[in-house]
């Protein structure tokens, strides 16, 4: 039981596999070397940045008293309090009637934080439904998926990160779909190819509107909004980024306080969150 990476890599021959990871290796490196202007409401806010680390230093959401550390730790808050809920299913079990209520609790902290509130009549097994797609790297029948609900799997599958096999999920939103796909358009569309789905399988965009989105391309990609299989892809390329990142020299990942560590799956989607508005 789990979500792998192998299972979009998998689609691909050796020659593809290695001509996406020199692509995920330019968008790394743009990323790390163009300078970045946070903005809010259209309007810059703050100082111009260059790098990853002060790329992440600057994340605010979803206004600017709400920074990199207090988001930092409310990540670990929404990480800690699913994990538990994450092995019961994992193990194969089932909800008890305590965790069902505190799966609802956390799904709708979740949602709220996102500012995506869903209207599921506070279903206990649409939760778990998300979850246990999110875990298992299939879609469950009736799983929900839009651009709250991947915030859900997201945190869902947070307590893998470190693990040898099995993968954390990125949130695949407007904003962290939008990075992806308009770098990526530029840089294949300079290299005269075409068909972007050919090394990048199941990636999309999810229409999302603020700040320089939606963004225009010049290839064809998919409008992915609701559905799953992107939602894993997206996760796919955002693993294969923190692992890129943290194999390279570039700088570790900032932690609030000073300290640096590997990069992480939240971190590197949250580098992407920022750029994407």
């Amino acid at each position: 039981m789990g979500f792998v990476r192998t299972q979009w890599l998998g689609l691909l021959g050796d020659e593809e596999k290695a001509a996406r990871g020199a692509y995920l290796k330019a968008l790394m490196m743009q990323l790390h070397r163009e300078p970045f202007q946070p903005m809010r409401r259209r309007k810059p806010v703050g100082d111009v940045v260059v790098g990853w680390p002060a790329r992440l230093e600057s994340y605010f959401w979803p206004d600017l008293r709400t920074g990199y550390a207090e988001t930092f730790a409310l990540w670990q808050e929404f990480a800690d309090a699913a994990r538990p809920l994450s092995e019961v299913l994992e193990s194969g079990g089932s909800w008890s009637a305590e965790q069902q209520q505190d799966a609802l609790e956390l799904a709708e902290r979740i949602l709220a934080w996102g500012r995506v509130p869903q209207e599921f009549s506070s279903d206990p097994f649409v939760v778990e439904a998300v979850f246990r797609s999110a875990l298992v790297g299939t879609p469950d029948p009736g799983a929900l998926m839009n651009s709250g609900w991947t915030k859900v799997a997201a945190f869902a599958t947070a307590y893998r990160e470190g693990h040898p096999v099995l993968y954390p999920q990125t949130i695949w939103d407007s904003r962290i779909s939008t990075a992806v796909v308009s770098r990526l358009d530029a840089l294949l569309a300079r290299d005269g190819i075409t068909n972007p789905q050919r090394l990048f399988p199941g990636i999309g965009y999810v229409n999302g509107r603020g700040g320089t989105r939606p963004r225009v391309t010049q290839l064809r990609w998919p409008d992915v909004y609701g559905r799953w299989n992107p939602h894993y892809a997206g996760s796919a390329l955002v693993q294969e980024l923190r692992n890129l990142l943290n194999a390279s020299d570039l700088p570790g990942m900032p932690v609030p306080g000073g300290a640096t560590k590997p990069w992480t799956i939240m971190g590197v989607g949250n580098v992407l969150f920022m750029d994407g508005y």
